[in-house]
């Protein structure tokens, strides 16, 4: 409406000034009042146009391989969607962490001016997000994410117009009721949902989600952005290597029974050069790999730089010669926490490119567009429907330029989600400290002929689930390592795998079956590498995906 009457008024000013012979006055020539006026009818962005003075710390945005064991270009591709006018604009992302700085002089012009944050510590569902002062968690996600761009302060985020609105979860302590809220609230408006957080790292232990909290996912996934379902986004998980130069790996993505829904995209982290941060987590459950702080071996290199809450609270507080001068930024941040936002972002360039993709679509784009990182990895292989697949790295590394040149011409996945599941098979004895192990078949004939997910039910008896290795062979001859032989740990301490003692069913998951013809005799493989302790199994499978 104000660009309306502008325009009125300009166009009345050119037809009085036409019966003159002779104006100086810009204002009164046609031709730039015409110009003057198609300008301001422009679609307005976020954008001032200034020079974000951290942007060229942010090698994760545009990485020009000039750091230490950097590779020129691995990074998530967003300037070329930028340059293309597509900074995010009118996408809300959801962070849903701690505390969130709302008047961080980089993050407040981001902050939804109706839809309000949630703030579990203080017990109040409608007001502005309390940022504790060792909260600093949240607001440094909600900059990779969204830091304003182009405002000449700080840093910028990979949609640096997107908008932002807080799920303060973690300060008052996680419960069901915080879990399963922070997955629904305002989900009709909210287009991305970006958590960075989960199990427990480090542990080796199994934990299963919640049906709870599994419900709000279904919910969000059906009545999120009216109908076209929320994008979860979930960080895989920091428990993989203790260290840059160890060969342990103690946590698996596949062991976190959030990071491993089906409704969620699981991401995990990669370094500088585009290999595996030590710490990310393998799995058959990965979807895409994002950047953040990585290594080359032996050390870790170089961090993210992103916004800080303001003041001396949170990671920098001034008194660390590594970190920035300016408390407001950290350069320090890590982890696959600030790998999906970074994805969270690429997800909001996407939905912005076309708003239509339906939370499937948008899967399958970021399938097809992630681009094969570590290309001497041995552990690449391709599935029977094409798919590049990495039990370190999902598909790939996101990049966003693809995705968004993918969508241009995208044929909408119009065919309804379907399921269906085998039967269990009979409890079947693991043979004890014996690599032969045991191979159970099942078979699979139904309607679905392009799978998109798929679930592996595993219940067992044994006493120290850290002692199997479980590889799922397709009917193709894919394998999904769904768990390895490992040792659970409290603190620094071994203890007791919480495992299946007692018979019970663990839910495991995997990705890399996407596009492949689940129908025909699926085979699920248990080594037991240790003596000591012994079990049966048995499993069942739950496939997702379509007709065509």
């Amino acid at each position: 409406m104000k660009y309306s009457l502008l325009i009125f008024l300009f166009v009345s000013n050119v037809f009085i000034s036409c019966s003159q012979k002779k104006n100086d006055d810009p204002l009164q020539n046609p031709i730039v009042v015409l110009a003057l006026a198609n300008e301001l009818t422009k679609p307005r962005t976020c954008d001032e146009g200034k020079t974000d003075p951290l942007l060229t710390d942010q090698w994760h945005l545009d990485n020009n391989g000039s750091l230490y064991s950097a590779v020129m270009g691995e990074d998530a591709k967003v300037k070329p969607v930028w340059q293309q006018g597509n900074r995010g604009d009118g996408i809300l992302i959801s962070v849903v962490d701690d505390g969130l700085d709302e008047v961080h002089e980089d993050l407040k012009a981001a902050i939804h001016p109706t839809i309000k944050g949630l703030n579990y510590a203080i017990g109040s569902y409608t007001s502005s997000q309390h940022t504790q002062s060792s909260s600093a968690h949240g607001t440094s996600v909600a900059g990779v994410a969204a830091g304003r761009g182009g405002n000449g302060i700080g840093i910028s985020g990979a949609a640096p117009c997107a908008q932002i609105v807080g799920r303060g979860i973690l300060e008052g302590g996680l419960n069901t009721l915080s879990e399963a809220e922070a997955m629904t609230k305002d989900t009709k408006s909210i287009h991305v949902s970006n958590n960075s957080w989960g199990a427990a790292d480090n542990t080796g232990q199994l934990f299963p989600s919640n049906s709870t909290w599994q419900a709000a996912i279904e919910e969000g996934l059906k009545e999120g952005r009216d109908g076209k379902g929320t994008i979860y986004l979930w960080a895989a998980g920091n428990g993989g290597k203790p260290s840059a130069s160890s060969s342990v790996e103690i946590d698996n993505s596949n062991y976190d029974g959030q990071a491993n829904f089906y409704g969620v995209m699981a991401i995990c982290g990669v370094g500088v050069n585009g290999k595996r941060a030590f710490y990310s987590e393998k799995g058959a459950n990965l979807w895409v790999c994002a950047h953040t702080q990585g290594d080359d071996g032996t050390q870790a290199t170089v961090a993210i730089t992103t916004t800080d809450p303001t003041g001396e609270a949170g990671y920098n507080n001034g008194s660390n010669s590594n970190n920035l001068s300016n408390p407001n930024y950290t350069k320090l941040f890590n982890g696959t926490s600030s790998a999906a936002p970074l994805a969270s972002g690429v997800v909001a360039l996407l939905l912005k490119s076309k708003p239509e993709l339906g939370w499937r679509d948008v899967r399958e784009i970021l399938a097809k567009s992630a681009r094969k990182n570590d290309p001497t990895d041995s552990d690449w292989t391709t599935n029977a429907a094409g798919y590049n697949i990495n039990h370190k790295y999902g598909f790939g590394t996101i990049d966003a330029d693809k995705a968004v040149d993918l969508a241009k011409n995208w044929t909408l996945i119009a065919s309804l989600l379907q399921t269906d599941t085998t039967n269990e098979t009979t409890l079947t004895n693991i043979p004890d400290n014996d690599l032969t192990g045991i191979e159970v078949s099942t078979t699979y004939s139904g309607n679905i002929k392009k799978l998109e997910f798929l679930d592996i039910n595993v219940t067992s008896d044994h006493t120290y689930h850290g002692d199997l290795t479980f590889t799922l062979t397709s009917p193709s001859g894919t394998k999904s390592v769904l768990s390895e032989q490992h040792i659970c740990y409290s603190g620094d301490n071994q203890t007791n795998c919480n495992g299946f003692t007692g018979t019970k069913t663990f839910r495991f998951s995997s990705a890399r079956h996407l596009g492949e013809d689940p129908n025909g005799t699926w085979k699920l493989k248990a080594v037991d590498g240790y003596s000591g302790d012994t079990g049966k199994f048995k499993y069942s499978l739950k496939f997702y995906g379509r007709a065509n």
